[in-house]
């Protein structure tokens, strides 16, 4: 719905751009910013975008396109009952994309979890068992055969995981 909506309102505003050669070089990157923003066509139109994602997904080869979901009319989405807090849930101070890159690349994160936490960190170990218990947690973890469980108020895992779904 998102890429629908984006796509829908470039359209509608590319159709206040000067047509033609007698664009100005304002009009030429509000044109291409409307482009980018809302996958419009070379005609400005909006006719639906990977973004919204595939009513069959492509395959691995070129031959294998995949099949887009056909893009939802303006209109509809405007009618849509739930649509505002829809599009603005991404947009939030405290729900908005991770957009950093750490000085010294990602990894700069976790090294600074160790420094913090030092001994805390248990390396090479795998949890076998989270288990609430009050406003605790209890987390059992294992190196090699010997099981321990660890009572605990704040727990961070991260991944690779064994889940026995």
């Amino acid at each position: 719905m998102l890429a629908d909506t984006r796509g829908g309102i470039a359209a509608l505003a590319a159709g206040g751009l000067t047509p033609g050669a007698r664009q100005s070089r304002s009009d030429r990157n509000l044109r291409t910013l409307l482009q980018g923003f809302g996958a419009l066509d070379d005609d400005l139109r909006y006719a639906g975008s990977v973004r919204a994602g595939y009513a069959e997904p492509p395959g691995l080869t070129p031959g294998q396109p995949g099949r887009r979901h056909p893009a939802l009319p303006l209109a509809e989405i405007a009618r849509a009952a739930s649509w505002p807090s829809a599009m603005a849930s991404a947009e939030t101070w405290d729900q908005a994309a991770t957009m950093l890159q750490p000085v010294g690349g990602m990894d700069a994160i976790a090294r600074a979890f160790a420094r913090a936490l030092g001994t805390t960190i248990r390396y090479q170990a795998e949890v076998v068992g989270i288990r609430r218990v009050g406003d605790r947690a209890r987390v059992s973890w294992r190196i090699g055969s010997r099981a321990r469980p660890t009572p605990s108020t704040r727990t961070s895992s991260s991944a690779p995981f064994r889940c026995r779904c």
